[in-house]
Order: structure tokens, then sequence, then C-alpha cells
């Protein structure tokens, strides 16, 4: 049986237009050995050697003898050339969950589930992590990260089967730094994918689901209901390990017993009851008014019209000295044409819930990690 053929008796049938991909960060520092502080090293060598029940550190420490032989034969130019080489490579600067979500989507663009990814995810880093502007300049996203691992995985079976580039089919929005931004940007990106007759997707990892499920509606993209894919799930229908990177996939089947998801879990949990709650409106409305598309920030607006929502509207509409029923008189679309300006006004605004004066976030779950 062939690879499609195996996928396809395994997985839905649903097919997308374009799937939306979310980057799963930070992305890792490619240290060599002689970089590594002693907790460092004794991190590594946790995760190394029980992956499962250590948490994966924010780093990579390379290993290879090869590599690290050629490195002490460069120049100081040779070897930072190989650095940056190394520190875009995937495999070493990507963690295991959004490789995991890249393979995903690389499986479900060569089996025929999307014709496109967009793959949405900026310059990430550990907060530890202390890089020159420069340096910055230079880092990779996580978006080119997890096309770097689709093309290894999948460029050579997909171009033998469609006979084109696998980039070809590659959307990136590589600015995002979270999930609200994930939305506002790919939305930015690509703003056909609102469109009631687009055929949108989300992919995503299990334990980040039932939040980018609430942030669909809440960013009005029309997402059917099995719209939302696990990238754990399809890997597991499609039953192709042998064809992947097996350190990765090792967690698949006992994902439950993942040392990392303990803190996932409990801060997804938070987030999401940050996008339940009406008075944490401000946890996540200003990344709403980010979108450039007027048809959102509408649909918008009409969830705060509800009886559960209108009183912390009316309320997050005061502290920002405007009158929200000066904007609900049309359509905020018709607005955005017959006075730009008044729309422009609301949108600048808006955006400034992202500011600490203004957003109030959910408070930590009191559960103990």
């Amino acid at each position: 049986m062939s690879i499609a053929q195996e996928f396809k008796n395994n997985t839905q049938t649903t097919k997308f237009d374009t799937l939306i991909v979310f980057g799963e960060g930070p992305i890792k520092k490619v240290f060599l050995p002689n970089e590594l502080t002693t907790d460092q090293i004794e991190r590594s060598k946790q995760f190394k050697k029980t992956p499962m029940k250590f948490k994966e550190p924010n780093f990579y420490v390379l290993e290879n003898e090869e590599i690290l032989a050629r490195i002490e034969k460069l120049s100081p130019a040779g070897k930072k050339r190989l650095y940056w080489k190394l520190q875009h490579n995937s495999r070493l600067a990507l963690k295991r969950w959004g490789r995991q979500n890249a393979l995903a989507a690389g499986l479900a663009l060569y089996s025929g589930i999307t014709k496109m990814l967009l793959l949405s995810g900026g310059k990430t880093k550990s907060k530890l992590l202390e890089l020159s502007e420069k340096e910055m300049e230079r880092w990779p996203t996580e978006a080119e990260l997890m096309q770097d691992a689709i093309v290894r995985n999948f460029g050579k079976i997909y171009k033998e089967k469609f006979g084109k580039d696998i980039k070809q089919a590659i959307i990136l929005e590589e600015k995002a730094t979270n999930t609200l931004e994930n939305f506002a940007y790919s939305i930015n990106t690509m703003p056909e994918i609102v469109s009631e007759s687009f055929r949108v997707g989300l992919l995503t990892a299990h334990h980040h689901v039932k939040r980018v499920t609430l942030l669909g509606k809440l960013f009005s993209l029309g997402i059917s209901e099995d719209g939302v894919l696990s990238a754990q799930d399809l890997l597991r229908k499609g039953k192709l390990y042998s064809q992947y990177e097996k350190d990765v996939l090792q967690i698949i089947d006992n994902i439950n017993q993942c040392e990392d998801l303990k803190d996932l879990n409990y801060f997804e949990e938070r987030w999401i009851q940050g996008l339940k709650d009406p008075k944490y409106l401000s946890y996540w409305f200003g990344y709403v008014a980010e979108v450039k598309h007027p048809r959102v920030l509408d649909r918008a607006f009409v969830t705060l019209r509800q009886p559960s929502w209108e009183k912390a509207a009316l309320e997050v509409f005061s502290l920002l000295k405007l009158a929200m029923g000066d904007y609900t008189k049309q359509s905020l679309a018709e607005l955005s044409k017959s006075n730009p300006d008044k729309y422009q006004e609301l949108v600048r605004n808006l955006r400034q819930l992202k500011t600490p004066k203004f957003r109030k976030m959910p408070p930590p779950l009191t559960a103990t990690i």
C-alpha cells in the first residue's frame, strides 16, 4: 500500500483551501558543548536520556562529532556562517511540538487534505536568552523553521506526486509571537480566509486545540465543526512513523505521560478562561483590532452586543473614552468606506487594549503545577 493510500484510509477526508498552522516556541538556541553552564549540561543529559519525563530545554546542544571537528578547522567568519546555518535548521532549533505541527501539516498537504499551508510564527526566544539587535535580525522564525521541516520530510515525495516545488503551496506569516497574533497576522497575510466561500482549517498541537477553536470564532473565521485538527491525531492516524523523525514522534502514543504537558495544560486553562469570561475582554479584543479586514471587527462587535458581553464592552469603551453606540449604528465595513477617519480612530483606540495600561489578564490558576 502506498503512503497516500495508507494515509487516506486512516484520516478524515475533509478538504481545505488552506490550513493555518501554529508555531510552538520558543525557538531553541543552538549551543556548542563548551558554551553550556553546569545546569544546562545536566538538563540536556536528563532530557536526552528520558525525554518523556523531563521538560524539553529551550536550547539544543550540538554533539555531532563530525560537525564539531569541522567547526574547529574553520576561520572565525566561517564558524559564524556555519553557526547561523545550524540555527536555521528545524531539526535543531524547533521544539518538538512545533516539529510535530510541521510534520502533520506536511502530511496534510501531501495527502490532499489541504491545497495550501499558512505557517504562522515569528521570532520567539526564551526570556533568559539575551540576543543583540543584530543577532535578532538573523534569528529564525517559527514559520521558517516549520517550512524547513516540511521541505526536509515531504519536499521530494510532494514534487514526485504534484510535479512542483512544495514551497509553492506554502505561505509564511513571520510576525506573530503569540496565539492572538497568529490569528490577526494570518488574516492580514491572507485576507481571503475570512470569506464565507473559503474553506479554512486550523492545525495545532493537541493541547492547543480548544483555545484555537475559541479564537477561530472570536476572529470570525468560518471554521467547520471538524475544521480544527490535532497534529498528534493526524500523525497517529497516518501510521507512517518510519517516514519521519522518530525522536519527535515517540511521544505520540504516550502523549499524556509527557512532562511538558503539565505546564502547557495549566497555561491553556488560564488563557481559555481569558477568552470565555467577559471581564477579560481587554485581554484579547485589542488583537482583533490588528486585523486590517473590517469584516472581522464588524463580526466581533456582534459578540460585544450579546447580553453576557455588553456590560464589559461598555466599560472597556468608557476606559478608552469612546461611546460604543457611535459604532453600532451601521456596519463597521460600511463605516470604513463612508468615514475612514472615524473607523481608523476606533482601530487606533482599540489597539491600546494591548498595552499594560488597559490589558486585563486572567490571573494564574490556584492549582499548582
